[in-house]
């Protein structure tokens, strides 16, 4: 039994021994000729791509380097359809207006007519020279009782006086605020009181206006009646002083007596026909020195100017005693 199964082992290790040394000469040749023609065919390949790529080149070469002559161009096609009309355009702007043609002929005179004169010669005469005033050709007219216009800056009743200027046309202040205290110079330094206080009025109203017979007062025992023709027109000053010198030039428009401004406490009352017109009260230390009480021009209202905040110290002089105010102008706007 030992003998025989180690004569089997030999047998497969003999077998096996040989069929790989058979493997090997009968085989071997043939798998290294494989090797061979694979590389010889993979080489081929190879060659065959660069020679396509190369082929592909040349030929995009050829085609960049072709230059194309257009042919004559083709005879013009059919004619299209006419297309639809469009919609009618805006009018245009009117014309310019011809010429004036030539007059007409004359037309036939006609008959005379009848003619009956019912004035005498000097009542047309009066009739024409009543025209003339009307139409502005003459100045008055004598047969005018008083001024018939008092803005047509005529004298019409020939008195010499016309418009505002005229009695006729002149009126007292009848409402308060027809006339209105502006500005007032109480206690001034380069001249003594009595001689350069004043008190400046302003008429705001359409009309003129005239002080004859008004009363400028205070509320204690100081009063004085004005008289005389005294006469502020509309939007005019009117300065009515303590003497004649009172501004250093200018007149004063009236002069009165029996009267001062106080320095202190104290009111200023313009009144006519038993109605006051304008009141102004202030208090002690309100009146500056060597310089008017001003009235800012935007309260120039016979209400408003009873604010004292409205009221500042002259800074400007326009007149020539030397003191700061401005009687007959317009007063600077307070700070």
């Amino acid at each position: 039994m030992r003998f025989e199964g180690l004569s089997l082992v030999r047998n497969v290790v003999v077998g096996v021994v040989f069929y790989g040394l058979c493997t090997a000469l009968c085989f071997g040749p043939h798998i290294a000729s494989a090797r061979t023609s694979l590389t010889d065919l993979q080489n081929r390949i190879q060659n065959e791509e660069a020679q396509r790529a190369a082929a592909d080149t040349n030929l995009q070469e050829q085609i960049d380097n072709i230059e194309f002559t257009p042919g004559p161009p083709g005879p013009a096609g059919p004619s299209g359809l006419p297309g639809p009309q469009g919609p009618a355009g805006a009018q245009g702007p009117q014309g310019e207006p011809g010429d004036q043609g030539p007059p007409g002929p004359q037309g036939v005179q006609g008959p005379a007519g009848d003619c009956t004169c019912e004035v005498t010669r000097a009542e047309f005469d009066a009739l024409v020279e009543r025209l003339a005033v009307l139409e502005g050709g003459a100045s008055c007219h004598p047969d005018e009782a008083q001024e018939v216009s008092c803005d047509d800056n005529r004298d019409n009743d020939c008195d010499g006086l016309a418009d505002a200027q005229d009695p006729d046309c002149i009126s007292a202040p009848l409402f308060a605020g027809d006339m209105i205290i502006t500005e007032i110079m109480g206690n001034p330094s380069q001249t003594a009181d009595s001689q350069g206080e004043y008190i400046e009025l302003f008429n705001p109203t359409a009309t003129s206006l005239s002080l004859n017979g008004c009363v400028i007062a205070d509320l204690d025992n100081d009063a004085h009646t004005i008289s005389g023709n005294v006469v502020a027109g509309p939007g005019e000053y009117l300065v009515l002083a303590v003497s004649a010198n009172a501004l250093g030039g200018p007149v004063p428009a009236y002069v009165y007596s029996d009267y001062s401004i106080t320095n202190s406490t104290d009111e200023i009352v313009l009144e006519c026909n038993g109605v006051v017109i304008d009141q102004i009260s202030y208090s002690s230390g309100t009146m500056p020195n060597g310089a008017s009480l001003n009235l800012d021009p935007s309260a120039y209202d016979s209400l408003a100017n009873d604010d004292l905040g409205n009221w500042c110290p002259t800074q400007i002089s326009d007149f020539a005693t030397g003191d700061l105010g401005t009687p007959f102008f317009e007063n600077e706007d307070c700070p």
